[in-house]
């Protein structure tokens, strides 16, 4: 490139505070062809915030006023990312393995949606970015495969109401040879791959799509794509966003000082970076997900292991009351299996009782929220291993917990 990424980024982030603020609002159409939409029916649209972490935001609702149908003209401050969700005026919606249907909003977009109110989130999409055939096609197939999966998923969902642990088991084991089919992977793979292809210069779809999986991906690997995408995409809202990305990892990477954090741990103490200088320290975010539930044990005989040499570990959690009150729940007399444990409820017994120092993050404690803000903890498990000078060892998924086990069995 002829200019640096970094001044690349270093101009497009200072536009992120302005030009978006001052842009003209831009002006979109939402409509719809749904059958089993009754009159007095809501639905509910979220923004995606994708910085600084991912999550959600209200946007707005619409009320259905004729059977089948729906109609919406808004405006946005920039294009968009939404989650629709559906909300009956009575009962409730059926089951799905998806939280909604997502889809995103350029200016002057009609979106429309097109499908039923059974399987609402699986709606096909037209207008936009939504009119590329080859998008479409890899859509269908996903959303095709989607509702087979979903259709497990609800039907669990009905056996766990009846109580009916054969069943539950039923369909567990049908959810998880699904998720295991490697052909059904192949399939979605080979049809968005044909449009990820005649995009080189990417869209905002792909970017958006590459995004969701940033954390996991290397740094060198972000930057490439990045480099490879047109410079108005580099310059949109989500570009922005996606720089933004890069920049964090890059101040966060291996060998880079650790930024410094206070957070006050479940017992009251204020601990700050400083108390731990000269030990290795492991920051662990852990919580009720398959990937802690699977790997929590290896992180408490990772500890155990050395923490006679001054290894410590910081947990840091959402909220130990409500895996307090999951645990609880479960029922005694029989095994309630997750991916990666055919019983939940051992693990669980352990996990509340981690014999490190916890840190809850949902507390009155706005410090505890902000270290994940700091160090861009964005998924769970989620691992930082700092060294006794206070310098970033390794940071991320399993990858760094393998990579910290390594270093700390070097070490000591």
């Amino acid at each position: 490139m002829a200019r640096s990424l970094l001044s690349l980024l270093t101009g497009l982030l200072c536009m992120i505070a302005g030009n978006f603020t001052a842009a003209a609002q831009q002006a979109f159409t939402l409509s719809g062809d749904i059958d089993g939409l009754q009159i007095g029916d809501t639905l509910r649209f979220q923004r995606t915030i994708m910085y600084p972490k991912w999550q959600y935001e209200e946007a707005f609702e619409i009320l259905i006023q004729q059977a089948n149908k729906f109609h919406h003209e808004g405006v946005q401050a920039h294009d968009q990312q939404y989650l629709m969700s559906y909300h009956p005026k009575e009962g409730a919606a059926l089951p799905c393995d998806r939280p909604g249907q997502t889809f995103i909003v350029t200016e002057g977009d009609q979106i429309h949606l097109e499908g039923s109110s059974d399987n609402i989130y699986y709606c096909k999409l037209t207008g936009g970015l939504y009119d590329d055939p080859l998008l479409a096609k890899a859509l269908h197939i996903e959303d095709s495969l989607g509702m087979i999966r979903g259709s497990y998923f609800r039907l669990s969902a009905e056996a766990r109401q009846k109580q009916d642990s054969a069943a539950i088991r039923k369909y567990q084991d049908l959810l998880s040879a699904f998720d295991m089919n490697a052909q059904n992977q192949a399939l979605k793979d080979q049809y968005y791959q044909s449009y990820v292809q005649a995009h080189p210069e990417g869209t905002l779809h792909i970017l958006l799509k590459i995004y969701q999986f940033a954390v996991m991906l290397p740094l060198e690997k972000l930057k490439t794509y990045y480099e490879s995408y047109s410079p108005s995409l580099q310059s949109s809202y989500y570009g922005q966003v996606f720089a933004q990305q890069i920049a964090d990892r890059e101040r966060l990477s291996e060998g880079q000082p650790a930024p410094d954090f206070t957070v006050t741990a479940t017992d009251g103490r204020t601990l700050s970076l400083k108390d731990y200088r000269g030990r290795y320290i492991l920051l662990y975010h852990w919580g009720l997900c398959p990937g802690s539930i699977a790997m929590d044990s290896s992180v408490c005989a990772l500890y155990h292991q050395f923490k006679a040499q001054g290894f410590e570990v910081v947990g840091l959690t959402e909220s130990i009351a409500t895996i307090r009150h999951v645990y609880e729940q479960l029922p005694a007399d029989q095994p309630t299996s997750l991916p990666g444990t055919d019983d939940i409820r051992p693990v669980l017994a352990d996990m509340l009782q981690h014999p490190w120092t916890e840190v809850e993050l949902n507390t009155q404690y706005p410090d505890n929220q902000s270290i994940t803000e700091t160090y861009q903890i964005t998924a769970r498990p989620f691992f930082i291993l700092i060294t006794p000078e206070g310098t970033i060892a390794a940071r991320g998924l399993q990858s760094a917990f393998n990579k910290a086990k390594k270093i700390l069995e070097t070490s000591f």
